[in-house]
């Protein structure tokens, strides 16, 4: 049976839509859907989102054609389609300038905000808002805070914040109105690299793991530690 609802949303869009909710299992029906319309030759791009995927088609006379394709090849697999799912080890300074006020907002000491967030293991939902930013499902409901009154107008590159319901890596800097609980050595976007410019995408897993000041200046840590379907 089809779980999900298509419609042409434009010459040469199609968007598949789930089930409208955050959610793990739909999610991963989603990257299983993507998986399998990246092997049709006439999508040129497979946007993943929270609950739905949309595809950019090389050409509108391809539109039924690219359905038919994924409708038979949805059915054949009955779901069932492997997806690689990589685990990536971010490593994190747990400096932020509103990590001190997020733990009081929350009634928790610091430490009890370090431990909770790194206790997870984040599934990346969609890349979007800037260039490679995760956006991550998973952060414990007790670190959930709505975002600041007042954005900041300048947020620097590999911040980690909390906003509302989720957490995240600011690629570049930019404003933002997250609470910035941390810092990142790590690069998760680049310009130059035309062939992988993010070091995630939709699917992926994320780990973050508490450095010292002095490990952060060093760049110590990170990477993919294990990969799965």
């Amino acid at each position: 049976m089809i779980s999900f609802d298509v419609h042409q949303t434009g010459e040469r869009t199609l968007r598949y839509a789930f089930l409208p909710k955050i959610d793990p299992e739909i999610h991963s029906q989603v990257i299983r859907l993507h998986t399998l319309a990246l092997k049709c030759p006439d999508v040129l791009e497979a946007v993943p989102g929270y609950h739905t995927l949309t595809l950019y088609i090389n050409h509108e006379r391809n539109i039924s054609s690219v359905q038919s394709q994924i409708l038979q090849g949805w059915n054949k697999t009955l779901n069932h389609i492997d997806y690689e799912s990589k685990l990536h080890l971010i490593p994190v300074c747990y400096n932020g300038e509103d990590l001190e006020q997020l733990a009081h907002a929350k009634n928790l000491t610091v430490q009890q905000v370090i431990e909770i967030h790194t206790s997870v293991e984040y599934t990346i939902y969609m890349i979007g808002f800037l260039p490679g930013f995760p956006y991550l499902g998973g952060l414990d409901e007790r670190l959930h805070l709505p975002r600041r009154e007042v954005p900041r107008r300048s947020v620097p590159k590999g911040s980690v914040g909390i906003g509302g319901s989720q957490t995240g890596i600011y690629p570049i800097e930019s404003p933002g109105g997250w609470h910035i609980i941390g810092q990142t050595p790590i690069d998760i976007f680049s310009a130059t690299s035309l062939d992988t410019p993010f070091l995630f995408k939709a699917g992926d897993r994320i780990q973050f793991t508490k450095i010292t000041q002095d490990e952060y200046q060093n760049h110590s840590g990170g990477g993919v530690i294990d990969e799965a379907n």
